[in-house]
């Protein structure tokens, strides 16, 4: 069972990891953005920035070679709505270079957070899992290698078949049984 929850959690790293891949190579020509807005109301007891409505957002983006996380707190124009889920896209010279740099950012204004991380680390860290279980299946294919009377190639019992292996066609040497 444990092998099997290690199976899928390492599938699904290989996914995000071809998705930071893709993403890392369109941040260098557009800027992609996913923000995820919730409103939180006045009277709400996570309401912590006084007696106003206002939204929560968590955004992903990124710009150059790099992504950025963000929290921030935000009062809309009295009476607007904004919509919960929003993905933009925006040309190259609207982004602000990220490179290869981690950071950190805090702007008093909208109570925001920033976290800043290159391209690659996204890619290294979701590559790790996928990495290690290649490394134990390799490893496990290793101890198991093929018994004595088996082909080389195919690992097929060769026991019965005096000259050649039934199964692939390669032809029986004395080392082979």
């Amino acid at each position: 069972m444990l092998r099997q929850v290690f199976t899928v959690t390492s599938a699904l790293s290989l996914l995000l990891c071809a998705a930071s891949v893709v993403l890392w190579v369109r941040s260098y020509w557009t800027g992609d953005g996913f923000t995820w807005n919730y409103l939180v109301q006045r009277d709400a007891p996570e309401a912590d920035l006084g007696h106003a409505d206002h939204y929560r957002v968590f955004g992903f983006s990124t710009g150059k070679g790099g992504f950025h996380v963000r929290r921030e707190e935000q009062y809309p124009i009295l009476g607007a709505n904004w919509p919960p889920l929003n993905v933009d896209s925006k040309p190259r010279a609207d982004l602000r270079p990220l490179g290869g740099t981690f950071g950190f950012d805090y702007e008093a204004e909208t109570f925001a957070t920033y976290i800043y991380f290159p391209a690659w680390s996204a890619v290294l860290l979701t590559a790790l899992l996928p990495g290690l279980w290649l490394a134990l299946l390799r490893r496990r294919r290793r101890r198991m290698g093929f018994a004595a009377n088996s082909c080389q190639v195919c690992g097929y019992d060769l026991r019965t078949s005096p000259d050649r292996c039934p199964e692939c066609g390669t032809p029986i040497s004395r080392a082979s049984t």
